[in-house]
């Protein structure tokens, strides 16, 4: 019945715990955002790649509910789903490592939202 707790708390935990690595780690490989006119934020040396984990945050849930859970199973579907969503994270990491003009970013944004 309250099948959803656990992976819910591992993708909270998860989340949390590695959004301070991910940062530091931005920092050392210089994949920081530095503010020009058109920026949104102003800070400077903003770390970037929050995306990563956000995601191992969602993986990790995942694997808690398949592997501990009955209510969620492996399909075929889950996979394709799966990765498809390694595709945008990859684009993502790719557009924070290099900054992809908007015509690059336009096909990270199709195939995860095509259902």
């Amino acid at each position: 019945m309250l099948s959803w707790i656990l992976p819910l708390s591992v993708s909270f935990v998860v989340a949390v715990i590695a959004t301070p690595l991910v940062a530091r780690a931005a920092v050392a490989l210089g994949i920081v955002d530095r503010p020009t006119e058109r920026s949104v934020s102003r800070r400077d040396n903003m770390p970037l790649l929050g995306g990563l984990a956000v995601a191992g945050g969602l993986a990790a849930g995942v694997a808690a509910g398949v592997f501990f859970t009955e209510a969620l199973i492996y399909t075929q579907r889950l996979g394709g789903l799966l990765l498809g969503g390694l595709l945008v994270i990859a684009l993502g990491v790719l557009d924070d490592r290099r900054g992809l003009g908007a015509e690059s970013r336009r096909p990270r944004n199709s195939p995860g939202q095509d259902p």
